[in-house]
């Protein structure tokens, strides 16, 4: 409850904020437009993921495909919605544990072997469908700020509140493409499994407008 009333309040603030701003608007943040955005990420692996990425280490391989659709529902806020679908499967040789703590060890069903990577314990997962609801403000046109709420299909597994920063550059010749590095700060609201800490990771957006 807690996590859903501090979204709905960083929404509204943004929304308050949108209303104080001049309505003209040269980029394509307008009310009524839509956003197409697939991210990638650099730095640690999050389960709980709609963006794109393929690791190899030690035999094991993790990788993701995903993207998000986004609404403005005034100027410069759009609410956006997120899908991803993964496969963290460890490989055979694999019988340690590393990464954060020793938790993990005990994270795989029947004996399967865990992998950590980047803070992040794996414990043979499999194939993964991961969702995101949030809403990202373009301030000043140029800065998107988003806040957002993600989880998996897996069972006792981490659901995390992130928040995201970075910079848009525009193109097109009506603006409608744009690339966005940004950082994003993720804080686990239900670590049952003891696996994934706060963590921050940098980012690459790549954004149609339309």
């Amino acid at each position: 409850m807690k996590r859903i009333t501090l979204i709905t309040s960083i929404i509204i603030i943004c929304y308050a904020i949108s209303f104080a701003q001049e309505n003209k608007n040269i980029y394509p943040t307008t009310k009524g437009n839509w956003l197409i955005e697939s991210n990638t990420g650099f730095g640690n692996i999050q389960p709980a993921n709609t963006g794109m990425f393929l690791r190899n280490s030690n035999e094991n391989t993790w990788w993701n495909i995903g993207g998000e659709a986004g609404y403005f529902i005034v100027n410069r806020l759009a609410i956006k919605l997120g899908l991803g679908y993964g496969n963290f499967a460890t490989g055979p040789s694999t019988s340690s544990s590393s990464g954060e703590g020793g938790e993990g060890g005990e994270g795989g069903e029947g004996g399967s072997s865990t992998s950590g990577y980047g803070g992040v314990v794996i414990a043979g997962l499999g194939p993964i469908l991961s969702y995101k609801i949030g809403a990202k403000y373009y301030l000043l046109d140029r800065v998107p700020l988003q806040v957002d709420f993600s989880g998996t299909n897996v069972t006792n597994y981490n659901h995390e509140i992130g928040f995201q920063a970075g910079f848009a550059f525009f193109f097109g010749e009506n603006n409608n493409v744009s690339i966005e590095p940004g950082v994003c700060y993720s804080i686990p609201v239900s670590n049952t499994t003891g696996t994934i800490d706060e963590q921050v990771q940098m980012n690459i957006g790549f954004v149609l407008h339309f």
